[in-house]
Formats: structure tokens, C-alpha cells, sequence
């Protein structure tokens, strides 16, 4: 069975996190889950005990497959269409 989970962490006044949502929406990859730091301050010490240090930040499974991709890839992020 195919179970996708893409979680996207963000920030309020990221251009580059906005950019990530919005190819996401155009190549059809649903997000799971948005989580905006600003918001959620728990998720900055979860993301620190990753190495993750900015934001946009995606992470989960997608096609069977383990997704990480830090910053704005717009390479990366069409290969999950």
C-alpha cells in the first residue's frame, strides 16, 4: 500500500517556504501536514535535535520512499511528482 505523508515546516514571513507550498500544490503532492514554527515553537528544539537549522524543511515518505529536503529545491521537490 501507498501511504504518503509529507510534512512541511515553515515560517511566517519565509518567501522561499511560500515557493515550496505553492510547487507542491502545482505538482499535485499533497502536504499532510504544515507546521509553521512561529506558531508552534515546540517543533524549533525537534528540528534543532535533527541538525535542521532553517526553514522550508519537508520530511516523511512518499511512493515507499524516505523524503528530507532542506531549503527550496525546486529540483528535488518535482521529483516527487
Amino acid at each position: 500500500m501507498n501511504e504518503n505523508k509529507i510534512t512541511l515546516y515553515t515560517k511566517t514571513n519565509c518567501p522561499q517556504c511560500k515557493m515550496v507550498s505553492k510547487l507542491l500544490k502545482d505538482i499535485g503532492v499533497e502536504i499532510n501536514e504544515k507546521i509553521n514554527l512561529d506558531e508552534d515553537v515546540f517543533y524549533i528544539e525537534v528540528l534543532k535535535s535533527k541538525g535542521v537549522m532553517s526553514v522550508p524543511y519537508i520530511e516523511g515518505n512518499f511512493n515507499n520512499q524516505p523524503v528530507e529536503i532542506r531549503g527550496f529545491r525546486p529540483d528535488l521537490l518535482r521529483k516527487l511528482a
